[in-house]
C-alpha cells in the first residue's frame, strides 16, 4: 500500500520546533498499530521510541492523508467498479456505542441496543468489500432514515441499472421500504414462493454484518469520524490480500489491493 502514495516521505509540522520528515511505512505503520492495539501513548512511546506529541502527530496526518485520497472508495458507491461484475450488495445499518452525553441524552440514545450511540450505514457486495460506509448519525435515527440522509436511493437510481433498464438491487432487512432498487423481505400473509424468497434471503443477508464485524476485529481501538472510515478502507485492503467470509461464502474473489485502491475493483 505505501507505494500508492506520494511522496514516500510525510512532512509533520511540529509548530515552533520546525518540521520533521517521517518515512511513509512508519507513518503508516504507527497508524495501523493505534487502530489495532488498545494503548497508552507512554507504551507508544516505550515500543516506537518517538516522542508521544510526535506520535499523535503522525497518526493524525496518516488518517487524514488516507482519507483524503481514497475516503471516496467508502463514502460513494464506486458504480464503475461495481457493476463490472457484481449485480447485488446488502445494506444495512450498525451503532457504535458513545459515553453517555452530558446534554441531549435523549437523541443519541438507541432504545433497540439501550445504549447512547452513533450510527452508521454500509453496503456490502458478495467479494466482501464494504462499498459505502457512511455516517454518522444520531443513534435514536431509524435506518430508514439513513437511506435517505444518505442519498443512496439517488445513486441507485441513476447508476445501478443494466443497459435494458433493469434494475440491480441493494437488499435490505424488514426495516427497510421497498423501491425498485432497494429490496426487503415480504410482509403480512406470505405464499409459497415469498416464504421461500425471505427464507434464502435472510441467509445471505448477515454478510453485511460479518463486514461490521470485521472492522471491529481488525480495529478494535479505532475512533469514530475519519478514523471509522479509514478503518472501513483498510479492512477492504486486508480483505484484498486475505479474503473473508462473505467472499468464500459466494465464491466471489475481492479485487487486487492495486485495482480496489485505483478504483477499478
Amino acid at each position: 500500500m505505501e507505494h500508492d502514495f506520494a511522496p514516500c516521505v510525510c512532512s509533520v509540522n511540529r509548530g515552533g520546533f520546525g518540521v520533521s520528515r517521517v518515512p511513509i511505512d512508519l507513518a503508516l505503520a504507527v497508524t495501523i498499530w493505534r487502530l489495532a492495539c488498545p494503548t497508552t501513548l507512554i507504551r507508544d512511546r516505550l515500543f516506537w521510541g518517538i516522542a508521544e506529541q510526535m506520535i499523535c502527530d503522525i497518526f493524525n496526518l496518516t488518517i487524514e492523508a488516507i482519507f483524503d485520497r481514497w475516503g471516496h472508495l467508502v463514502n460513494q458507491l464506486q458504480h464503475d467498479a461495481i457493476l463490472s461484475k457484481i449485480d447485488m450488495g446488502f445494506v444495512d445499518g450498525t451503532i457504535r456505542a458513545i459515553s453517555r452525553p452530558k446534554r441531549n441524552q435523549r437523541l443519541w440514545y438507541n432504545g433497540w441496543k439501550r445504549k447512547h450511540a452513533l450510527k452508521y450505514q454500509a453496503i456490502d457486495t458478495p467479494d466482501g468489500i464494504i462499498r459505502m460506509l457512511w455516517g454518522p448519525i444520531l443513534g435514536r435515527r431509524h435506518d430508514v432514515a439513513m437511506v435517505g440522509e444518505s442519498g443512496l436511493l439517488q445513486d441507485l437510481q441513476q447508476w445501478f441499472n443494466d443497459a435494458a433498464g433493469t434494475p440491480y438491487y441493494v437488499f435490505g432487512d424488514p426495516a427497510y421500504s421497498l423501491s425498485p432498487w432497494l429490496l426487503a423481505p415480504y410482509k403480512g400473509v406470505l405464499n409459497a414462493f415469498e416464504q421461500a424468497f425471505n427464507t434464502a434471503m435472510s441467509s445471505v443477508r448477515v454478510s453485511v454484518k460479518w463486514g461490521f464485524g470485521k472492522i471491529v476485529a481488525l480495529w478494535p481501538a479505532c475512533g469514530l469520524g475519519k478514523q471509522y472510515a479509514v478503518a472501513g478502507i483498510l479492512t477492504n485492503c486486508h480483505s484484498s490480500f486475505y479474503r473473508n467470509n462473505t467472499s468464500f461464502y459466494f465464491g466471489v474473489k475481492p479485487p487486487s489491493l492495486r485495482s480496489y485502491l485505483n478504483g477499478e475493483g
